[in-house]
């Protein structure tokens, strides 16, 4: 049999069509493949990925990119459930398997570590008149996966094209992890997203919970024009894995669902950071500052909360700092200098100057093996401004309830910081995110709402308590 939407289904048989729109992602799932028609790229397009020259490559990475194909909710989520593709170009021609996207995110790796500069490869490529790899969003890692979590399932399909916003819903249900119980609310979108949201809740999928606000993703709606498809600032966290601790003890409906999570802390000061020339050690120095005020001159605190919890550096190589003699003499005596400073003579050449030395020889500013071809430094500025809600310079503190110590940690707002002041931070341990670190995701609760993000708020001290936690998602996007 052969299954092609706009015929397969009767357009305009309202009674016939809603239940075939139920099942559609698994007429995909089941078909022996799905044939894709890039009706607007040439087969020399895709030859020309192997040519030995960067110009064709990248001209070939931004014409397939830019096919009209990849710009619909249905494809999407047809490419995602389909176990198999073929490729035909705009001639009719079947010119490769299953492979196409693997190739440009591949020769586009390649071109960035030649260039050695994500923003110089972006240039290169003419972002924004033409979309790059990353701007198609996961469809790769949900082709692999068969389903994402609910983050990259909304990222994915958000910004692309549909007749109406039923469609939307159905594409969505048919991506996600969580399976619904009824059918859906499509006419209110405000209660579809949450019926859906909570089904993936209900199924370990606890990425809702990450999501940016509507009311907060709304206002920087400028900001998405150079994303493509991708809607990076509802989410950016890279895609869900693993199943969330104290699960079996939560319990999820649509109205407010309660969670058993691990206990940060309460929120006793917050921090926003301004918006800084990208690679200026300007934002270090602010945040150099606030860490100072909290740990003092005293080299081990500073670095286990500079490192990790700030610019998400590998256990191992705060341990080879903090091992290092020489490293912390040189650290201590800088920190004393900065310690010590009066707040008039804080922003002088010769305080970004020792800034600089102390975010060197933290080794936030050093490029590592296996990692992203950046240093931690330059990542958080390339990433840390969708994963931190458009602030990534932004810090808290929160006092710990069991040992009543107070410790920094990197944030996302979510309503202006005065306004998260006294609410309660909390650990998602178990459910992990490829951005973020190990038991490091947390979301910050005020009155039944969620106010804020942790991305990189790994464990700070030994203390394990929990509690019941009551949370609303009606502000989801």
């Amino acid at each position: 049999e052969l299954w092609f939407d706009y015929i397969s289904v009767p357009q305009w048989e309202e009674e016939i069509k809603l239940p075939i729109l139920r099942i559609i992602p698994d007429i995909f799932h089941r078909a022996k493949y799905t044939l894709v028609h890039l009706h607007d790229v040439d087969e020399w397009m895709i030859y020309r990925l192997q040519s030995l020259t960067s110009a064709e490559r990248i001209d070939a990475i931004t014409g397939i990119c830019n096919a009209t194909w990849f710009g619909r909710v249905w494809t999407a989520m047809e490419y995602v459930r389909s176990q198999d593709t073929k490729i035909m170009t705009k001639d009719f021609r079947i010119v490769q398997e299953d492979v196409l996207l693997e190739d440009i995110n591949r020769v586009w790796n390649e071109e960035r570590a030649r260039l050695g500069s994500i923003h110089a490869l972006e240039a290169l490529a003419q972002m924004g008149k033409n979309l790059v790899p990353w701007n198609l969003g996961p469809l790769r890692e949900g082709r692999m996966l068969e389903r994402l979590d609910f983050g990259n399932a909304f990222s994915l399909l958000s910004r692309r094209g549909c007749r109406s916003s039923r469609d939307f819903f159905h594409a969505l249900a048919g991506v996600v992890k969580g399976k619904l119980t009824e059918p859906l609310k499509t006419d209110y979108p405000e209660k579809a997203i949450i019926q859906i949201a909570t089904a993936c809740l209900r199924a370990g999928d606890y990425s809702p919970l990450l999501m940016v606000p509507r009311t907060v993703s709304s206002s920087f709606a400028g900001f998405l024009s150079g994303c493509g498809y991708q809607d990076a600032l509802s989410f950016g966290l890279s895609t869900g894995s693993g199943f969330p601790d104290h699960h079996a003890d939560s319990r999820f409906e649509e109205d407010v669902s309660t969670l058993k999570l691990e206990r940060i802390g309460t929120v006793t000061y917050t921090f926003l950071g301004g918006g800084y020339r990208h690679g200026h050690i300007a934002p270090f120095l602010s945040l150099a500052r606030v860490t100072l005020f909290f740990t003092g001159p005293d080299v081990e605190a500073f670095v286990k909360t500079v490192g990790p919890r700030l610019y998400n550096l590998r256990d191992d190589v705060v341990e080879a700092v903090l091992s290092h003699p020489d490293k912390c003499a040189k650290l201590s005596e800088l920190l004393q200098r900065l310690h010590q400073l009066p707040e008039r003579e804080f922003w002088t050449d010769k305080d970004y100057a020792t800034a600089e030395q102390v975010a060197r020889l933290t080794g936030i500013l050093d490029t590592y093996p296996g990692h992203p071809m950046v240093s931690p430094f330059d990542f958080t500025w390339e990433h840390g401004a969708t994963m931190h809600g458009l602030k990534p310079a932004s810090l808290m503190a929160a006092k710990c309830a069991s040992c009543r110590e107070i410790f920094v940690y990197r944030v996302g707002f979510h309503r202006p910081p005065h306004k998260v002041h006294g609410a309660v931070a909390y650990r998602i341990t178990g459910w992990q995110h490829g951005m973020a670190r190990k038991d490091g995701l947390g979301i910050l609760v005020k009155d039944g709402e969620i106010v804020g993000r942790l991305i990189w708020a790994s464990r700070a001290c030994a203390c394990r308590e929990t509690d019941m936690v009551r949370i609303s998602l009606r502000d989801l996007p």
